[in-house]
């Protein structure tokens, strides 16, 4: 149930949200960065993202034993959920995380662009930041809990966003 709440506040939140910030002719446009972003950062996350976040690897990175979704228990260590459920719902704030990114630079990018980007921006700053927190990491050595994403999802997309947006610059 949770899983489907977080995605149903990133895919037609999200898409409502930032088509209701620009102008008329893009709003179109807005919604399909989402959803195109969302589709891919779902296959991605099933590939190799998880993986990276979660599997047992360095206090920077994790390791290779879930790539494919491969290995997976019945129940998540340390929790009662089955672990195909916590996927699907630390997915969910995968898409939500990266869907939040367009949004600095609506109307000023392009759609191929801004897809690569999330896509990459998801395997290089977001599992990672997920896997020193969440998974074990070296902020979690340090005694760090975030418990309901303000460090994992709000502040890395909130700085990935600005660096994004000085980048690209200010509208024509």
């Amino acid at each position: 149930l949770c899983g489907i709440l977080v995605l149903l506040a990133a895919l037609p939140g999200l898409a409502l949200r930032h088509a209701g910030l620009v102008n008329v002719r893009n709003a179109l446009s807005m919604a399909a960065q989402g959803l195109v972003i969302a589709a891919g950062i779902s296959l991605l996350w099933a590939i190799i993202g998880y993986s990276l976040a979660y599997a047992p690897g360095s206090g920077w990175l994790g390791g290779g034993a879930h790539v494919l979704l491969a290995n997976l228990g019945a129940l998540r260590d340390g929790l009662t959920v089955p672990e195909s459920a916590f996927v699907l719902f630390q997915m969910g704030l995968a898409i939500l995380a990266a869907c939040l990114l367009p949004g600095a630079v609506a109307e000023r990018v392009r759609l191929g662009w801004m897809t690569i980007f999330a896509l990459l921006w998801m395997l290089l700053v977001y599992a990672p930041v997920v896997h020193w927190v969440w998974g074990g990491g070296w902020l979690a050595k340090l005694g760090v809990m975030d418990f309901a994403g303000a460090l994992v999802v709000h502040l890395c997309t909130g700085f990935s966003a600005l660096a994004l947006l000085l980048i690209v610059g200010k509208r024509r």
